[in-house]
């Protein structure tokens, strides 16, 4: 990924944003807790954030796809999952050439829009400069998002230093700090801090439990314990830690309970835990 540059996030977003949002009958619908813009109410998705909007990705085909990315890599990148489908991912930074981002959106929107609105897309108004000088010149940064931004990373820090003083004494662990930190053993993580994970606007420590255990936590305080997405059918759980009092003892019993359950038994025993409550 292109090293972060200081472009807001916010500001990225909007500007994206101005640029869909031109396209002929172009609607934004949230998915998977972010935006997405699609080419009429239901029509086919031409764009969405990535990289928590330090990038866009756009639907393409293979030898596109292929063409960008090999003039030049610091800019343009092969998503994961949509890359198969010939989807190809643009970084915004400072750098960013709106011009060409406009172009890249326009392009995507005439794919897969119905052939009547593609045709509009073709006409005055739409070029890629148009385009970009609007963006340009009307999007603005957000700045209750931006320090809502600030907030929940420095509270992310916190969780995840708090995590290294629990994970890190245990034998065969690495940290694997990032937006979504972890800690791994063996290769394989056993915890995880998420930030703002799919638009939940929280930070949550995310840990694999024994069986029935998820139940019992999240029926006993649903208002700090909750299934994950996805990792919720394999026994996860995600405990919030960006409000209130942390009870890092407790999250401190989740993360030994997950490091038995993921480590290799060798370091298991190697650790000489001590039994569960």
């Amino acid at each position: 990924m292109a090293a972060e540059t200081s472009l807001p996030r916010t500001l990225a977003l909007a500007r994206v944003r101005a640029i869909c949002m031109a396209m002929p009958a172009a609607v934004e619908k949230e998915a998977w807790g972010q935006p997405t813009w699609r080419a009429g109410e239901k029509g086919k998705m031409f764009a969405q954030p990535a990289h928590l909007a330090r990038a866009i990705t756009v639907p393409s085909d293979a030898t596109e796809q292929a063409v960008l990315v090999e003039s030049d890599r610091e800019r343009f990148f092969v998503p994961p999952y949509s890359g198969a489908n010939g989807w190809v991912g643009l970084h915004l930074n400072e750098a960013t050439d709106w011009e060409q981002a406009a172009a890249l959106l326009v392009s995507a929107y005439r794919r897969v829009a119905p052939r009547k609105m593609a045709l509009l897309a073709e006409g005055p108004g739409f070029e890629p400069a148009t385009l970009a000088a609007h963006a340009l010149a009307t999007a603005t940064v957000d700045a209750a998002g931006e320090a809502r931004i600030e907030e929940l990373a420095a509270s992310a820090a916190q969780a995840f230093a708090e995590l290294g003083r629990l994970c890190l004494p245990l034998p065969g662990v690495e940290a694997r700090p990032g937006h979504h930190g972890s800690f791994a053993v063996a290769g394989k993580n056993f915890v995880y801090v998420l930030n703002d994970h799919h638009g939940d606007d929280m930070i949550s420590v995310q840990a694999k439990v024994p069986p029935g255990v998820q139940e019992i936590l999240v029926s006993a305080d649903p208002a700090r314990f909750s299934i994950p997405p996805y990792m919720g059918k394999a026994g996860w759980v995600a405990v919030r830690v960006d409000r209130g009092y942390v009870d890092w003892e407790e999250i401190g019993g989740l993360v030994l309970d997950s490091y038995r359950l993921v480590a290799p038994r060798k370091l298991v025993q190697q650790a000489d835990l001590p039994p569960r409550a």
